[in-house]
């Protein structure tokens, strides 16, 4: 938010005006790396348990867009 603020400010002050208030806030996630197919989706004749489940690390990314009023 402090980065968005700052460009914001930036981009005012070259066109000569104060940033004003915070119009919107919207967030959009990343795409799903490993979409879960459909027939891996657990039936009653398979255990939820039986899934193997291996140690790593996952990342995530978020993309942020922040709209400012100019005043």
């Amino acid at each position: 938010m402090a980065d968005a603020k700052a460009k914001a400010t930036a981009y005012a002050r070259a066109l000569g005006r104060p940033l004003g208030p915070v119009v919107s806030m919207s967030e959009t996630p990343a795409a799903q790396p490993y979409p879960v197919p459909e027939f891996a989706a657990p039936t009653a004749s398979r255990a939820v348990g039986s899934v193997p489940v291996h140690p790593g690390n996952q990342q995530l990314s978020v993309t942020i867009t922040v709209i400012f009023a100019l005043g």
